[in-house]
């Protein structure tokens, strides 16, 4: 008779495993295991550099793109099949080869990320690399012994960590597929259509060459004192003695950097920007959107003038026009990897960083760099105008040439900054014939340092710290005549433009809003006037 379920009665037929059974299935997941393709090494090798890229692309696709991570990872990988030979040839054990190779790669690309972690945990100070190449040594030394110990018994982890670094890739992904390039985006309408027209076509004198110089985290000389105390009268006073106007009471109009000089070159405070006014953009990079291409450029470019920018990080990368002139550091002299490329910041991050350091390649070329920048202000003098040169100093703030956030550094730097100012001021202000507009500005304040040890400031410290900024202005033939103690950026050019230029722009309330970004990218606006000017009456 034929079975018309033979399904069921095969079903019905299956009986639990035996305990000899049970141990043979095992054996055979764990053999399958074992003979899986060794890719964790290779994985290990692209992750750190896709790792590097994907959490920081909002900042990094601003100065560079996603085809520098080609070099760097091509490098990687046949350095990577270089080890796998090389160990082979000694060991003729490619899971136990592998295995080194991997625990090699992790330790390699992770020196920085530990020692950035220590630093800024405070537990044990500073991560100095005298000490953290004793302790990567040392535990490279002890685990490549452990390895070559038992890693015959650890072969069973091939699989695993395929599966690991493939996940580890895998997540680096997202970042890369949801990101818009800023030039994907229009401008929103009150970027596009400022009014040309209001500008009067009458020439009151030869247009100004315009300097307008901003550094990073240049608190107000207030501030300074009250905090850190740091007297910075005598670089104030040599200010006011070659015609400076120094807005004592000066804020900034945004907490940090993009958004501050966003707000300066486009002369308007920015509330409200969210993911809906740029089509989806993240509002980092909105805010980027309108620095590159921003009202007082294109105002200027309208009566002649030609931008020469300074730093490469806040150029409209490849997309000068052809006026327009790229004047900076980075392409000037020896080739040497910075922090701004992507190459210098991938290995910043690696255990290489000690050696590129020590040789001048990395910490000791950000000095340079600065140097650099303060000389390359004081020649662009000599460059056809009439012309804009915009610079965003590296410093006072950070990063830290030292790489520590101590006090003392931070008044080093700035000691270190008014020296280089005051060359480039000597330099600009040397043949009494040009008299250029001149404009030296904190895009912040580096904050109060509330809670070091060193720092007077309280809580209640901590958001006029960081609104209270160096503001000077150098506005030749009666120009200072205009301006007042509580000036802030956003009115900079509204008053340069209206007295150099004839227009009528009214001068905005100086208003300070501290934002910070929240998730799903919303970025949160906290209006701070009133108790950054609290700050300034007492």
């Amino acid at each position: 008779m034929v079975d018309r379920h033979p399904t069921r009665l095969n079903i019905l037929q299956i009986r639990p495993a035996g305990p000899g059974e049970t141990a043979e299935m095992l054996q055979s997941t764990l053999r399958t295991i074992q003979s899986g393709p060794i890719l964790h090494p290779f994985l290990f090798a692209i992750h750190p550099i896709l790792f590097l890229w994907s959490s920081n692309i909002g900042e990094l696709s601003h100065y560079t793109s996603a085809a520098d991570l080609l070099l760097p990872m091509v490098i990687s990988l046949i350095v990577t099949l270089f080890l796998l030979a090389l160990l082979w040839i000694i060991l003729r054990d490619w899971k136990k080869v592998a295995l080194l190779v991997s625990f090699s790669l992790v330790l390699f690309f992770s020196y920085g990320y530990i020692k950035e972690f220590i630093s800024d945990s405070g537990i044990f100070g500073d991560a100095k690399n005298r000490y953290m190449v004793s302790i990567w040594a040392t535990t490279s030394v002890l685990g490549g012994l452990l390895l070559l110990r038992y890693g015959s018994k650890l072969r069973g982890l091939t699989n695993p960590l395929n599966f690991v670094a493939f996940v580890l890739v895998v997540l680096t992904f997202p970042n890369f597929v949801s990101h818009k390039p800023i030039s994907d985006f229009p401008l929103p309408e009150d970027t596009t259509n400022f009014a040309f027209d209001s500008i009067q076509q009458q020439q009151v004198e030869a247009q100004p060459d315009i300097y307008y110089i901003t550094t990073e985290g240049y608190n107000s000389a207030r501030n300074l004192k009250k905090f850190l105390d740091y007297d910075n009268s005598e670089f104030v006073n040599y200010l006011e003695r070659n015609g400076f106007y120094v807005a004592s009471d000066s804020n900034s109009n945004h907490n940090w950097t993009t958004a501050s000089l966003a707000a300066s070159l486009n002369m308007e405070i920015y509330d409200h920007i969210t993911v809906d006014d740029f089509d989806g953009l993240h509002p980092r990079d909105g805010f980027y959107r309108l620095l590159f291409d921003n009202k007082v450029m294109r105002l200027l470019r309208a009566r002649g003038y030609r931008i020469v920018y300074l730093r490469e990080r806040f150029s409209p990368k490849g997309k000068l026009s052809s006026r327009d002139l790229y004047y900076g550091c980075e392409k000037v002299g020896r080739v040497a990897l910075h922090s701004e490329e992507f190459a210098g910041a991938l290995l910043h991050f690696t255990a290489l960083q000690p050696v590129l350091s020590e040789f001048a390649f990395l910490e000791s070329t950000k000095l340079g760099l600065r140097r650099c920048d303060f000389s390359q202000l004081a020649k662009s003098k000599h460059l056809d105008g009439p012309k804009m040169v915009f610079i965003h100093l590296r410093g006072p703030g950070k990063e830290f040439l030292s790489g520590t956030n101590s006090l003392i550094t931070y008044r080093g730097q700035l000691t270190f900054t008014n020296q280089g100012l005051r060359q480039v001021v000597d330099s600009l202000l040397f043949d009494r014939d040009y008299s250029p507009v001149i404009i030296i500005q904190g895009d912040h304040g580096e904050g109060a340092f509330f809670g070091d040890p060193q720092s007077h400031a309280t809580r209640d410290d901590v958001i006029p710290g960081r609104m209270g900024i160096l503001n000077a202005y150098h506005l030749p033939r009666g120009g200072n005549s205009l301006l007042y103690p509580s000036i802030s950026p956003v009115n900079s050019f509204r008053v340069i433009f209206n007295y150099y230029f004839g227009t009528d722009y009214a001068l905005l309330d100086d208003r300070s809003i501290y934002s910070d970004l929240l998730v799903d990218n919303i970025m949160e606006y906290y209006e701070v006037t009133d108790v950054v000017r609290r700050a300034t009456d007492d």
